[in-house]
């Protein structure tokens, strides 16, 4: 005869719960995976810092290598004039203060530069450095738009648009440029400015140049004269 098996009536008006068993579990961590979990991390760390070490070295190794070895081998070999300039390459080779030979990486650029913006006929003026040897210098020369009779010993003076005298005498180039008079510099200098009052009027006839190149030509003199007040 099979065991009867009785099951407690489910009474709706009780509230049940089931609560699951709990059981302590103590974790020891100095043992297993903790240990083992700090030696991964130095061992990380140990590799990381050689690496930097390594790396460290090497660039040191091959700056040192380069200064003393490859730097002083490197020079310019061919230098590139491009100029509408009056100059020879000698006279503007000595104005930049370069020469074929000098080391690469000494030649300074700027420097060069400004010291051929120096130049009074000289508008303006680019020096790159193309590695592994060469030179490039270009120069643009100033476009001469009037000439100022000056009295006394230096006779008339070639101006730019932007006021600059660079030049003097007249142009051969540019025979019916419009002359300045009326006014008097004394001693000025190649390639200093004209005073700002002046410059006004060089700014109108360079847009009569450039726009009315016809009118332009009928100009043969600008007059000034002084205003008292």
């Amino acid at each position: 005869m099979a065991d009867r098996v009785s099951y407690p009536q489910y009474d709706p008006s009780h509230d049940y719960h089931f609560v699951p068993p709990l059981h302590a579990v103590k974790v020891d961590a100095t043992k297993g995976g903790g240990s083992k979990g700090r030696r991964r991390s130095g061992g990380m760390m140990r590799r990381i810092v050689f690496a930097f070490l390594f790396v460290g070295s090497a660039l040191l190794a091959a700056e040192i290598l380069f200064q003393t070895v490859l730097a002083p081998r490197m020079a310019i070999r061919k230098i590139i004039i491009e100029s509408d300039l009056p100059f020879s390459q000698e006279y503007l080779l000595r104005s930049a203060g370069i020469n074929e030979g000098d080391l690469y990486f000494s030649v300074d650029t700027q420097k060069i530069q400004e010291q051929l913006s120096s130049i009074p006929l000289v508008e303006q003026a680019e020096v790159e450095k193309r590695f592994p040897g060469q030179l490039r210098m270009v120069l643009h020369k100033r476009t001469p738009l009037a000439v100022a009779a000056m009295s006394g010993s230096q006779g008339p003076l070639v101006i730019d648009a932007n006021g600059v005298v660079f030049q003097q005498g007249y142009p051969r180039d540019y025979k019916s440029l419009p002359v300045l008079s009326g006014f008097e510099v004394a001693n000025i200098e190649l390639g200093a400015s004209l005073p700002a009052a002046m410059r006004v009027a060089l700014s109108d006839l360079e847009v009569l140049r450039m726009h009315h190149p016809v009118l332009f030509n009928l100009i043969s003199e600008i007059e000034y004269e002084m205003v008292h007040e």
